[in-house]
């Protein structure tokens, strides 16, 4: 697999460190699932989140536990629990990649089924690190690649 960002001048910055290509893989795997999952059963429920934050909340303890785990603040993670605010696709992604279950998990409302998955992990993934330097993008061939993806 290989990085699909720009060519940089220096080889030493076009390559990708095992932590940034496990989360790409896992991202890719990921929105695989979710593709796959909404043209079998249409519209998913994002609206039912809330309930699987609270879930992951009481099986690890509590929310300060999981905002803690997952590298958030302990009043986002309530406005997202109470519906105050909807987390953005990519920070749903994050947090699902640290407790490394799958979003449609979250939306199940399926108690025994979160539970089985985040205790049979001894340990979790550590949130990733926010101090990366932005890489450029190119909009136009971003979005021709991704359409080629969803295209087959």
């Amino acid at each position: 697999m290989t990085w699909l960002g720009t060519a940089s001048s220096s080889e030493t910055q076009n390559e990708v460190d095992a932590e940034t290509l496990d989360w790409q893989q896992w991202v890719v795997n990921i929105i695989g699932e979710l593709r796959k999952a909404s043209a079998i059963y249409g519209d998913l429920a994002w609206e039912q989140l809330a309930n699987g934050l609270a879930h992951c909340s009481e099986i690890v303890g509590n929310s300060k536990q999981l905002a803690s785990l997952v590298g958030i603040s302990k009043q986002l993670l309530s406005s997202w629990q109470n519906r105050k605010q909807m987390p953005s696709f990519g920070r749903i992604l994050e947090l699902c990649y640290v407790l490394d279950i799958s979003p449609l998990l979250l939306m199940t409302n399926n108690l025994e089924a979160l539970k089985e998955a985040l205790q049979a992990k001894e340990i979790h993934r550590h949130p990733r690190s926010k101090h990366l330097p932005p890489h450029p993008v190119k909009r136009e061939q971003a979005l021709a690649l991704i359409r080629a993806v969803l295209d087959g």
